[in-house]
């Protein structure tokens, strides 16, 4: 009798034994699952701007702005100085491109299909075996969304493009705008005609001056 007393008692810790470990494994089950949940409600939070203070706002503007945007005015300073360590292309139509273009851009106009994907992918290639990295697309204007639709798609499979911060439009014609006061310079030199890029690097001997000293703060 007093064994059959020991073995039900075993039998009932045993019991409450597995109830417990039942209850712990549960409830950290719904712990993990609360925590994924909270992890994805934060990440959520943190992607929609109305729930971020203005100054957040503000820093993400001018980190995406820097990140993206190229001066015109440095990179002609830097086609002066041989300073090419990008590939330029034009994402405006084959026609529009013969009627001029800024001298060094190759032609690839963007309609966002695999095979135009490919000759990005391959044009990057290729500048990668003369030290050019990353990819700077123009289009018709500063204004003109083409060359900030085709960096997004761009993006979206991995390859390293910049915008210019004006179009051809802006670079032909509007050119004293985006250039320090004082500078000497034929904007001529810096645009060709015909189906063919032209050299990156145009005469070095016009007087350019940045707007800094310090390149790191230049215009």
């Amino acid at each position: 009798m007093p064994k059959l007393k020991l073995n039900f008692k075993l039998f009932g810790l045993v019991v409450v034994g597995v109830v417990l470990l039942a209850s712990n494994v549960l409830l950290l089950g719904r712990y993990e699952s609360r925590a994924k949940s909270l992890e994805s409600e934060i990440a959520k939070r943190d992607l929609r701007t109305d729930l971020k203070s203005a100054e957040a706002l503000r820093q993400d503007y001018y980190y995406s702005e820097s990140a993206t945007l190229v001066s015109p005015h440095t990179m002609r300073l830097n086609m002066d100085k041989g300073q090419v360590d990008f590939v330029l292309i034009d994402v405006r139509s084959a026609e529009d491109y013969a009627r001029g273009h800024i001298r060094g851009a190759i032609n690839i106009p963007f309609d966002g299909k695999p095979e135009t994907i490919a000759k990005f992918r391959k044009a990057l290639e290729e500048g990668n075996k003369e030290r050019r990295s990353y990819a700077i697309v123009y289009c018709y204007s500063y204004a003109c969304m083409l060359g900030r639709k085709t960096g997004q798609e761009l993006s979206k499979h991995g390859i390293s493009v910049k915008e210019l911060s004006v179009g051809y439009n802006d670079w032909a014609q509007q050119h004293h705008i985006w250039n320090s006061p004082g500078e000497v310079y034929d904007i001529n030199n810096y645009i060709v005609t015909g189906s063919q890029p032209g050299d990156l690097a145009p005469s070095k001997e016009f007087l350019n001056r940045s707007c800094s000293n310090d390149e790191k703060f230049a215009c």
